[in-house]
């Protein structure tokens, strides 16, 4: 909506400068060109440049609240959890999207080195979405993706990490969480929104 006023009072201050007006307080708009043709034939080149700019204009805007319109449409896509748990041994931070046999491979074997078996994912209609927090230094952490929406050309997944917060009794062992996701292809770009939340540990 910022973009979309900015363009007006642009476009606005771009046609006054050009006719020649001024604007009052109460936001009237005052034109100082006269009607009729000047000798040397200005006000004829006012008038068709004015219409000219205003048609731009509206051009420009109706684009401008189009875009709005179907940017700010998010549509809920729906997903499956392949496997999801606090033992990965990813050590960092990560997020990764996952369309081919071979990345996927790659990953679960860093994901999971001791695993002989690779849940089965046909790529020809999914991708595989994962999100790892990293080696914690206790349990109590968990990693979820809540929720994957689509908008325009972009794909957004959220996920929320929880820590334990000081009223919590947690083991000393390290953790690593993960959540591990597959949706159906979609081609679109992808971008990833997290959100931290402290379990308190109080019923």
């Amino acid at each position: 909506m910022q973009k979309i006023l900015k363009q007006l009072v642009w476009m606005t201050a771009l046609i006054c400068w050009f006719a020649g007006c001024s604007v009052a307080e109460d936001g009237e708009i005052n034109t100082r060109a006269e009607s009729g043709i000047d000798e040397d034939g200005s006000s004829d080149f006012k008038v068709a440049g004015v219409t000219g700019i205003i048609g731009v204009s509206v051009g420009v805007l109706g684009t401008a609240f189009g875009d709005g319109n179907s940017n700010g449409k998010q549509s809920l896509i729906e997903f499956e959890t392949i496997s999801k748990g606090n033992e990965s041994a990813i050590s960092s931070l990560r997020n990764e999207v996952i369309d081919s046999e071979e990345a996927w491979a790659a990953l679960w074997k860093e994901h999971l080195p001791g695993s002989l078996e690779i849940p089965a994912i046909d790529f020809t209609n999914k991708e595989v979405i994962g999100v790892f927090s990293g080696t914690r230094s206790s349990g109590g952490y968990t990693l979820e993706i809540d929720q994957v929406t689509g908008n325009g050309d972009k794909i957004t997944i959220s996920y929320i990490e929880t820590t334990p917060g000081a009223n919590c009794f947690t083991t000393l062992s390290l953790t690593s969480p993960f959540h591990l996701i597959q949706i159906e292809k979609t081609g679109k770009k992808f971008q990833f929104s997290m959100k931290s939340q402290v379990n308190s540990c109080q019923e």
